[in-house]
């Protein structure tokens, strides 16, 4: 039997426990561990952790603190990879193999907050990026690019957060980006 046979689905009358993307999660751990065992690198190698780490801006919105159980990190990587679908604590729970409760615990104690709020604040900063950086984009579609099925509990949420309604923050911050680069230019020609 070989490595890649123990992720094939079972044939026969028997169901896979878990789907896919929880599958995913659970092995990738392993893979970096082999992948640096291997190559002696110790840099993260696999596609989703590093689009969770380092790409769409997740550290603007994702901090995980130095003293967080390895649980945790499986558990808000997959939050950051996934913050775009429906997202359970069970499924997360699963992902970092760990109890809900336990994992309720583990959001309190270290991020001080509870999954939702976490689940929430990912996806208003993605939503925050993502009025800035596609402006012709309407904010109904941005709402459903970022996981949220309801409008009406997105600008709740986001007027919530930020403080202000989606709509009048890409035009503030739009207004305040193009009110400094006229002072640039300005300045480049003084």
């Amino acid at each position: 039997m070989y490595f890649y046979d123990l992720l094939r689905p079972p044939i026969g009358r028997y169901q896979p426990i878990f789907n896919t993307g929880t599958v995913a999660a659970l092995w990738t751990p392993l893979f970096d561990v082999l992948i640096n065992y291997i190559t002696g690198d110790n840099q993260l190698k696999h596609p989703s952790i590093i689009a969770a780490t380092a790409g769409e801006h997740q550290s603007q919105y994702l901090h995980i603190p130095t003293d967080a159980p390895a649980s945790l990190n499986r558990a808000m990587h997959y939050v950051a990879a996934n913050y775009r679908g429906k997202i359970y604590i069970a499924d997360v729970a699963s992902c970092a193999c760990i109890s809900e409760p336990h994992l309720s615990y583990l959001f309190k104690k270290f991020c001080g907050q509870s999954f939702c709020s976490i689940l929430n604040q990912v996806r208003i900063s993605k939503a925050e990026h993502l009025l800035l950086e596609k402006p012709g984009r309407q904010v109904t579609q941005i709402c459903a690019d970022v996981g949220f099925s309801d409008l009406s509990h997105f600008a709740k949420t986001f007027k919530k957060m930020v403080g202000i309604s989606p709509g009048r923050y890409r035009k503030q911050q739009l207004r305040a980006s193009s009110a400094k680069a006229t002072i640039n230019n300005f300045v480049e020609i003084v």
